[in-house]
């Protein structure tokens, strides 16, 4: 059965993306399905025009990624999986096998571990940085001052094609403040990777993520509400 808000969040996101004076077409809106645990409402989502989906554990994201083969397998059909969640590193192979893009490069650590595995897979997945917005001690991510210090041999990593930045909000931020986050976040790519992508923004505030350059807006709530 086709989602019926999708319609109404893709609206949301060209309206956000215009009044910001942008094309809508500059911001992808990723379904995050990790609210259920079968697939009925990925498929719902995929025959309302979703193309992207985001997991955050890797248990249900392997169970829904074995489900959906035979469509992620079809030339005709696109489909996107995005882990979206923390990544142990004992965990990233299989992340790597599944996933087409990963917004939870939270360590040099785990990028490090990612860059190898990937070369002895010999692929090259889509990965963010994940920055820790608001120097939260219970969020993953990097500070600004751990990216700067890491991001020399970042750029070494020859098999991950590093796309931009990940980040949240803190918990409570008013509007103000989670403009002041996402704008910091945004003035960290054109500072490093300029031109890159910035995943930023969930149900709750991703038009002002929108407002403040989000290329990718990761929503679950609002979809299915």
């Amino acid at each position: 059965m086709e989602n019926p808000n999708y319609a109404k969040i893709i609206e949301q996101v060209a309206e956000a993306a215009v009044s910001s004076g942008r094309k809508p077409d500059e911001v992808t809106l990723v379904g995050v399905t990790k609210y259920f645990s079968g697939t009925r409402e990925i498929l719902g989502l995929h025959e309302a025009g979703c193309r992207d989906f985001a997991e955050n554990r890797l248990p249900v994201f392997q169970t829904k990624f074995e489900s959906l083969k035979t469509m992620q397998a079809s030339e005709e059909t696109t489909f996107r999986w995005h882990f979206i969640g923390p990544l142990q590193r004992n965990k990233a192979r299989k992340i790597l096998q599944m996933a087409d893009v990963i917004h939870s490069g939270e360590s040099f650590e785990l990028l490090q571990t990612l860059d190898r595995i990937s070369a002895e897979l010999n692929i090259r997945r889509k990965i963010f940085i994940e920055i820790n917005l608001g120097g939260e001690e219970n969020k993953h991510g990097f500070s600004r001052q751990e990216f700067e210090e890491a991001y020399p041999k970042i750029m070494t990593f020859s098999h991950l094609n590093v796309a931009g930045f990940m980040g949240m909000t803190s918990l409570g931020a008013d509007e103000a403040e989670a403009h002041r986050q996402f704008a910091a976040l945004r003035e960290l790519r054109d500072d490093f990777l300029p031109g890159g992508e910035l995943s930023m923004g969930m149900s709750h505030d991703f038009r002002i993520a929108i407002a403040e350059g989000a290329t990718i807006v990761r929503v679950g709530s609002a979809l299915f509400e």
